[in-house]
């Protein structure tokens, strides 16, 4: 019985010895787990601003090959106008044709000049 009582104030001392180092070592497992949600949020912020900033991408401007390779309906309408020189048809023509998008560029061409 008194072995067993030395086996019990062995394992008392035991645990006491144990106990102070317990806390420090639950307050670093505790900084390396803020300190792995801290590094996890910054990475799941970046994934985030990444995939949002990917959707507002400005297309390149085209060279001027390619512009020049698409059609212009505005040049195709001027094609389709008469050769006649008698005024009645000549404002017919005039009639026919659309100036309202005439100057629909200039303000492309202010914004990109930042006037």
């Amino acid at each position: 019985m008194e072995e067993e009582l030395k086996k019990e104030g062995d394992v008392e001392k035991a645990a006491e010895h144990a106990a102070p180092e317990s806390p420090a070592e639950e307050k670093s497992v505790g900084a390396i787990i803020g300190a792995i949600i801290i590094v996890a949020l910054l990475v799941i912020g970046g994934l985030y601003f990444l995939s949002v900033r990917s959707g507002n991408l400005v297309e390149e401007p085209k060279a001027a090959e390619e512009i020049l390779a698409e059609p212009d309906t505005a040049v195709e309408a001027l094609d389709t106008q008469g050769t006649s020189d008698e005024i009645a048809d000549i404002e017919g023509d005039l009639n026919l044709t659309d100036l309202e998008g005439l100057d629909a560029e200039l303000g492309n061409i202010d914004a990109e000049l930042g006037l």
